[in-house]
């Protein structure tokens, strides 16, 4: 509900044309997904961890989602600074920081 209200008051929720994906362990709770749609209007779907490859089937299950597209952008941003397409000597904007500030202000 905090997800929706915050949506709401920032004035965002047109955005959600295409629908919600829950990620982590809220996607394995029974009824999530439905409720979502009821609360958000929209399609809700489980994110699941497949456009990285884990030795172990175990990892593809709505928990890893989140550390599964941290890995995938790790992967193509190292990528990116080998092809010359990225400085890596730069810092990234905001820093810990920054990280500390968002999770602060959309979290708690």
């Amino acid at each position: 509900m905090k997800v929706l209200t915050h949506l709401e008051s920032e004035e965002l929720t047109r955005h959600l044309v295409r629908g919600v994906v829950l990620a982590g362990g809220t996607g394995a709770l029974k009824n999530y997904p439905s409720l979502s749609e009821t609360l958000f209007h929209v399609p809700c779907q489980v994110g699941l961890p497949d456009t990285v490859e884990f030795p172990h089937r175990a990892i593809y299950t709505p928990e890893f989602t989140a550390i599964a597209g941290i890995l995938r952008h790790g992967f193509a941003y190292r990528d990116a600074v080998r092809r010359g397409g990225l400085d890596a000597r730069t810092p990234v904007h905001g820093g810990l920081r920054g990280l500390l500030e968002l999770i602060r202000r959309y979290f708690f």
